[in-house]
C-alpha cells in the first residue's frame, strides 16, 4: 500500500476458470512463499527489506476477494544471508532468538588444507590424505573474523556482521560456510544455529 511499489517476484496466475482459488502468502524469516490452492508459486528472499508488506495484483484478468484471514505468525525459524563485497562479506541472520543470548560467527571450510595441485585436465591430482573434519574459526571479542561477528542478540533477533578475510595463507581461494551460533545467556550452552550460507575467500 502506499505510492510506493517494488516487485519482487512474479510468478503465473491460477488457471482462468469459474471455480474460486486460494492464494496465500507465507513469510518465514527472508523467505516469501506463495501458494495457490496449496501448491507453491514463488519463492524468494526478501532480507534486503526491513519494512513494507507483500501483496499481489493481476493485471491481465480481473478477480474478486471473497474473504480476507491472516493467520498467526509461524515459529519463528532461523534464516541466512550473504553479500559478498571486495574487502569481504555483509551477514545478516534472523535467528528467531530471545534478546540476552549471544550470538557468534562460525566459519567452516571445505578442507582443512590448501588447495591441491590440479593436473592437465583441470581435476586435482589424487593424493593419498588422512580423512580430516573441516577448520572450524569462530569469532572473538578481538575482531578478528570482522565487526559486530560476536555480540549480544538484538531484540529483533537480527544478527549483522561484516566479515573480512583472516590473514592466512592457507585461506585464500578456499570456499567456507558461514553461520551463526547462538549460545544461551550464561555462554554454557549452542541452543541454535542460523543455515550456513557458502563463501568464497
Amino acid at each position: 500500500m502506499g505510492p510506493d511499489l517494488l516487485v519482487l517476484a512474479r510468478a503465473p496466475s491460477p488457471p482462468v476458470d469459474e471455480r474460486p482459488h486460494q492464494l496465500a502468502l507465507q513469510v518465514q524469516g527472508f523467505r516469501v512463499q506463495g501458494f495457490c490452492d496449496d501448491a507453491l508459486m514463488l519463492q524468494l528472499l526478501d532480507g534486503a527489506y526491513a519494512s513494507g508488506s507483500a501483496g499481489t495484483w493481476d493485471a491481465e484478468h480481473v478477480g474478486t476477494f471473497q474473504s480476507f484471514a491472516i493467520e498467526p505468525p509461524a515459529t519463528a525459524r532461523a534464516s541466512s544471508a550473504l553479500v559478498t563485497t571486495a574487502a569481504g562479506a555483509s551477514f545478516v541472520a534472523s535467528t528467531g532468538a530471545a534478546a540476552g543470548h549471544f550470538y557468534v560467527i562460525e566459519l567452516a571450510l571445505d578442507r582443512p588444507h590448501p588447495l591441491l595441485p590440479h593436473n592437465e585436465s583441470g581435476g586435482e591430482i589424487w593424493l593419498l590424505q588422512r580423512p580430516a573434519a573441516p577448520r572450524l574459526l569462530l569469532a572473538d571479542w578481538r575482531g578478528t573474523l570482522g565487526a559486530a561477528t560476536l555480540g549480544l542478540v538484538p531484540p529483533d533477533g537480527l544478527v549483522r556482521a561484516e566479515l573480512h578475510w583472516p590473514d592466512a595463507l592457507w585461506l585464500r581461494r578456499q570456499a567456507a560456510l558461514v553461520r551463526a551460533l547462538v549460545v544461551s545467556p550464561d555462554g554454557e550452552v549452542v541452543v541454535a544455529k542460523t543455515p550456513a550460507v557458502a563463501l568464497w575467500m
